[in-house]
Parts: C-alpha cells; structure tokens; sequence
C-alpha cells in the first residue's frame, strides 16, 4: 500500500536522512557495557569521550522537589500519562478494572472529564499538536480517536489491529504511529483510516515508539531487546541498535533529536547519541525502568520504574534525584511542555504531580485528592 502525502511531500529529505543516518549502527558504550557494531564495513567510530563532569557548586532545578498533587486517579494500575502540548490537560489511561481515559487540569489537580474509553486496559495515549485530538490504544485491540474538547469519539479501529502498547504522533499531527504484538502501523489523522503495516521479523511485538522533534525518525524498541530505526516518509528501515540485556520497555528523543533515551528490563536507562555514535548507561535502578521522559531543557531524563523515580544529568550522567515513593510501582512518567511539572502513574491507581523549586522553597506534600467515575 502506498503511502499518500507523506511520501511525495518529504521524499527529498528522506535521502538526507538515509544518508546522516547509516552512521548511527555503530556505538561505543562510554561505560563498558557490551555493544556489538552491526556495521562492521563502516569506518570505526571516534574514540569515546566520557559525559561532561557537572559544573562544580551547581545545582540541577530538579534537586529538589515537591508534590502538589496526590490524586487516586483510577481504581487500578495506571498505565499511560500524556501532557497536552499546550499544558491544558494531562489524560491518564486506567487498567482492565478502570478502562477510562480521565483529563486533569495538572495545575489546580481537578478532573476535567472522564471518557468510557475501552473495554480493557488503556495502554498507550496521544495527542495531537492542534490539542484537538486523543487518540487512546487498548489491549482489547482497538485504536480510539476521540474530541479533547467534549470526549466524543471520533472512530473507532477495530479490524486492523491487536494488542496496542505504544503511541506516537508527528509534529505536522497527520500521521499516528502504533506499536504492539502486530508490529508498526500508520494511521491517516485526517481520513482516520490505515495507511501502511510493518511486521518486523526480528521484532514483532513492539513495547515502544518515539518519533524525532523533525518528523523524520521513527525510534522502535521491543522484546528482542534491540531499538530499531525507520525512516517515517518512506517507511524504510534505517538499522539496528543493539546494547540492552532485555526487552525495550519505552523511548524517547531530546527536543534537538540528537539523543535517544530508552529504558529496559535489565534495570538500566542507556543514552545513545545519533550525531556522534556514542552511548552510556544510567545505572541506579535496582528494578525494571518502565518508562523515562526527556525534559524540554534536553539534559534532564526522568525515569520510573518499581524502585520509584529517580532524574539525570543527560550531559553529565550522574542521578540528581531519586524519589523513593511511598507507593506501589511506577508505570509511566512525563513532563509538562513547559518543563514545570512531572507526571507520575503508579500501580495502585496514584497520579502524583510533581514540581521542582529553588533551595529556599521548603519541601512540602501537597493535598490528596481523590478519584472519581
């Protein structure tokens, strides 16, 4: 099936890309964990430098933080966060006991509207850059398109798919990418119909998408535990990068697209450097890493996972920040566009928001709020 707009409209950065991007299969780990090159015809990679050591007697704005919102948000498992691009809402997805979508304010902490989304667990959501538009992936094997404004739904995908664990859109807000036990999947915003399948045969269930800030690059991870790059255009596969002992649990790129960011099984958050062909290892987390975001700043990573929430220097690579929550585990993680606010999901149903202040803010639990159907 051909792909409509997207292939004539950037067909010509899609050899530039090719181009810049069959440099990006060789890495060398700056800390010495195991990365075989898939490239071995290519010229070797420069020498690796070590992350640049954090200036002294500075302190990251996210040293210290405080909760202003504790919220019961679902009677289950939270399972997908998103921010709206203009702040305006933060949507959470619930488990197979709480299958709805609820919109926040993430300032006041109150709940806008809750949508009767699913009939199993939310897995994934996104929203598109008009903030117009959710679009919600279930394991019941349904893609929804739904209003942000009045939860009305829009279309409903029901034959295309299966389990739907992943989410993406691009910055024009034309195209929806999925990932789940089916592959990869693009989906017309505009006509709400499937544009193009792709069933990787070395990884066809896919945990995670994550497009570049360009619209050019489509970043997947799954359970053969390697990341795999696509050209979004044409749909070409772009190469492998391999690193992680076990099974790719979330991605995501810096606001420059220069750095990829993606989370494992095996306890750890590798950075991977697309420009210069290098990588290095978060290590911290005592348990798997659900999830991780990249901060709008483009140096500063959250990432959660069962052992709570801990925030890294992208340049430095040294933990600014662990939160041991007093909660049960950590799902899914995200920053506000602004940078002001950090989301986070939990197993036992907890939307906490949190902000960062200065030195002389004294650290204080904000009020707890409850749920609602």
């Amino acid at each position: 099936m051909k792909l409509p707009n997207i292939v004539t409209k950037l067909l010509q950065v899609g050899c530039a890309v090719l181009a810049s991007l069959s440099c990006y299969t060789i890495f060398l780990d700056k800390t010495g964990a195991n990365i075989n090159t898939i490239a071995e015809k290519l010229p070797p990679p420069p020498a690796p430098l070590i992350p640049n050591p954090p200036l002294p007697n500075t302190e990251s704005p996210w040293q210290r933080v405080r909760i202003i919102h504790n919220i019961k948000a679902h009677w289950g498992p939270i399972y997908a966060l998103t921010f709206s691009p203009d702040g305006t809402y933060l949507a959470s997805g619930g488990t197979d006991i709480d299958t709805k979508i609820r919109l926040w304010n993430p300032i006041k902490g109150n709940k806008i509207r809750t949508i009767n989304a699913h009939s199993n667990r939310v897995l994934a959501l996104a929203i598109t850059p008009d903030n117009l538009t959710i679009a919600s992936g279930s394991e019941d094997a349904t893609l929804n398109i739904w209003s942000l404004k009045n939860g009305k739904l829009s279309r409903s995908l029901t034959h295309e798919f299966n389990n739907i664990l992943s989410l993406a859109i691009t910055p024009d807000g034309q195209t929806l990418v999925t990932g789940g036990l089916d592959g990869i999947k693009l989906i017309d915003l505009k006509t709400e119909r499937l544009l193009y399948n792709r069933v990787p045969l070395s990884q066809p269930i896919v945990y995670a998408v994550a497009l570049s800030p360009n619209g050019q690059i489509l970043a997947t991870g799954g359970r053969d535990k390697t990341i795999q790059l696509w050209n979004i255009q044409t749909s070409q596969f772009l190469g492998t990068i391999p690193g992680h002992q076990g099974a790719i649990t979330s991605l995501a790129f810096s606001p420059d697209g220069n750095t990829l960011v993606s989370s494992s099984y095996d306890h750890t958050v590798k950075v991977w450097n697309l420009v210069n062909r290098r990588s290095f290892t978060l290590v911290g987390h005592q348990n798997i890493v659900n999830s991780v975001a990249v901060h709008p700043d483009g140096r500063t990573v959250a990432s959660a996972g069962r052992d709570g929430v801990r925030i890294w220097d992208l340049q430095s690579g040294r933990q600014i920040r662990s939160i041991m929550i007093d909660t049960d585990w950590v799902q899914t993680v995200a920053f506000s566009p602004d940078g002001n606010f950090l989301a986070t999901g939990a197993f036992d149903g907890k939307l906490k928001i949190w902000e960062r202040i200065n030195q002389n803010f004294p650290v204080e639990l904000g009020q707890k709020k409850a749920g609602g159907n």
